[in-house]
């Protein structure tokens, strides 16, 4: 019999966060909430008078920070309050007050960039340049005027804005369609029930032993996928359509040129990335040769990709899995541990399952607190790995929060998973060396192997899928349906060698929602390819690793463009040796795995 679930007040308070921290009663919340909408409604004061001197722009952007930390603050209590049971009505009107209020606090400042880009050229800079207070808000300001060019006048940003929820219909239609509507075959599962395909229960077939179970479910799903394709990929058609609009109107050369700009991240970084791992097929091929060997199989086929190659049934308590991480992150040196130790000590962390609670994990900082871990632990490895992974998120936060103004806290998207799987690999690596037993290591060599796959080379391939796809946009080619499987169909086999090309694979490309925001998936290829460098110097004890990656990475948040903050860590992402000196830890690995066989 299942053991059932604690309600929240039942749950061990030992194992739970403390927000208390950020307020000490839903009273103290409300009080605060009251008082920061009221200040918010005063910001659009400054309407028309940013640029009239030094001091008043300094000014009219304090009061926006302070507002904006204090909206951040009401928004993480209430959300995480929600998390902890997603039942509790109370919460649940609370955390829809806190995000309307970030909403509208949206609105109230919307004046600010106009009136920034609006200014004489060289106004604003001569502000930053002889006005000191001003020094906190430089990044930000040099951020907003990079956008000059690409930035038109008041009516025409007006006309845009209106065209944006027209734009966004694509999207939206998608995920009705796809999330809402679609229905997806019921088909016999290992044990004989029939069981209905579900985006969630997907992976977890295709990860069935059987492999007639992993075959069903894969045909069966795209079975669904098939029958839309027309009207999936008119959806997707149009939704390139639309950021093709928006890169014209606003003068950018490419859809690429327009996704990189903000980051200021050159387009040699997404080139680089796919010429690098063109150049690694090879290495995916023999180990793609290798699944294929320990599975038996004549010929390995797309449904054959997920399943575990091996297993491991040993448990891993929480409190073994702190003292493995703390053995794991020893590289990082004692300070570093000694900061995170607060995580395990003064309620950082949410750790067990309840009745309501928000499944899966994650991590979310406070400026001016701490951060807070969400995890549901399992007593297993993979439950360990997890933790390690928020707590560096966790720690990244840290010490970009403690170390920087809250303007420059905030590290972007293209640094978000660096400091997180860094924390995964090291302690990959402390346990695979302290394995206890040949089963223990093949099950963490091959765990790694599968975040490579997974990670570098499926990433990639979605990243070279949009590029191809909006460079045919651009160049005045139909997308239709036979256009897109033709070209995915295509990148499977350049990149799945030695894997039959099923048919169906054809059609993956119409159930990825990440497509629908142009460029963002190449992150996870290059964030991965950092960390294995990071983690390996690291582990390897290289002079000078450990204050590049504190000091000049995770203290760093967001007060530089993340490619020279990598550059500060060593980290070069321009080229390609980085990506490469990855794909030959790849190779060691697997090397490794075979040496266990």
């Amino acid at each position: 019999m299942a053991k059932t679930l604690p309600t929240r007040a039942q749950a061990d308070k030992t194992y739970q966060w403390r927000l208390e921290n950020l307020f000490e009663n839903n009273a103290a919340w409300e009080t605060c909430y009251e008082q920061t909408s009221a200040q918010a409604q005063k910001l659009p004061d400054y309407s028309g008078m940013l640029t009239q001197d030094a001091q008043t722009l300094c000014a009219a952007l304090d009061q926006i920070t302070e507002v904006t930390m204090k909206v951040d603050r009401l928004c993480s209590y209430a959300h995480m309050r929600l998390d902890e049971d997603n039942a509790n009505t109370t919460y649940q009107a609370m955390n829809d007050r806190a995000m309307m209020l970030a909403v509208r606090l949206g609105e109230l400042c919307a004046f600010v960039d106009p009136q920034l880009l609006a200014a004489p050229a060289g106004l604003v800079e001569g502000y930053l340049r002889d006005y000191a207070p001003l020094k906190p808000h430089q990044y930000t300001i040099e951020r907003t005027l990079r956008l000059r060019p690409h930035t038109l006048d008041e009516k025409e940003e007006r006309l845009l804005a209106m065209a944006g929820e027209v734009c966004q219909a694509p999207d939206i239609i998608y995920s009705m369609l796809c999330d809402a509507d679609m229905q997806f075959p019921v088909i016999q599962g290992q044990d004989g029930q029939e069981v209905q395909i579900t985006h969630g229960r997907y992976g977890l077939l295709l990860e069935n032993k059987d492999r007639r179970v992993r075959k069903d479910a894969f045909d069966g799903l795209y079975s669904s996928y098939k029958g839309m394709a027309n009207t999936i990929a008119a959806a997707f058609s149009a939704n390139v359509k639309a950021e093709s609009f928006y890169i014209r109107a606003r003068n950018y050369p490419s859809a690429l040129q327009s996704a990189l700009y903000a980051n200021n991240i050159p387009v040699s970084v997404y080139e680089n990335l796919l010429k690098a791992m063109h150049e690694a097929t090879a290495d995916f091929d023999a180990y793609l040769a290798l699944r294929k060997k320990l599975l038996g199989v004549e010929q390995l086929h797309h449904y054959d990709l997920y399943v575990p190659l091996f297993q491991y049934e040993g448990k891993v308590s929480y409190a073994q899995a702190i003292d493995n991480i703390r053995e794991g992150l020893k590289p990082l040196g004692e300070q570093y541990w000694a900061d995170a130790s607060h995580a395990f000590t003064d309620g950082w962390v949410d750790v067990y399952e309840n009745k309501g609670k928000t499944s899966g994990a994650y991590s979310t900082s406070v400026y001016g607190e701490h951060p807070y871990i969400l995890m549901n632990y399992q007593d297993s490895l993979d439950s360990m790995f997890t933790l390690a992974h928020e707590l560096g998120h966790a720690m990244h936060s840290f010490y970009a929060d403690s170390r920087n103004t809250f303007s420059d806290a905030q590290y972007p998207i293209f640094l978000a998973e660096v400091a997180s799987t860094t924390n995964e690999l090291l302690l990959n690596r402390y346990r695979i060396e302290h394995a206890a037993s040949r089963e223990e290591k093949q099950y963490l060599l091959g765990y790694l192997l599968e975040q490579f796959r997974t990670t570098m080379y499926r990433q990639t391939m979605f990243a070279e899928f949009e590029y191809k796809v909006h460079t045919a946009a651009q160049e005045g080619q139909s997308l239709t349906g036979e256009t897109l499987n033709g070209i995915y169909a295509q990148l499977n086999r350049d990149y799945y060698p030695s894997v039959y090309p099923d048919e169906n694979i054809a059609y993956e490309w119409s159930r990825i929602p990440h497509f629908y925001s142009p460029f963002y998936v190449y992150q996870y290829a290059t964030g991965f390819a950092a960390a294995v460098k990071l983690s390996d110097d690291l582990y390897r004890g290289v002079p000078g690793a450990r204050e590049r990656y504190i000091d000049g990475f995770l203290s760093a948040g967001g007060r530089k463009d993340p490619i020279d903050i990598l550059k500060d860590a060593g980290i070069d992402m321009t080229g390609t040796q980085v990506v490469e000196q990855a794909m030959a830890f790849f190779r060691q690995s697997l090397q490794m795995l075979v040496q266990t066989l």
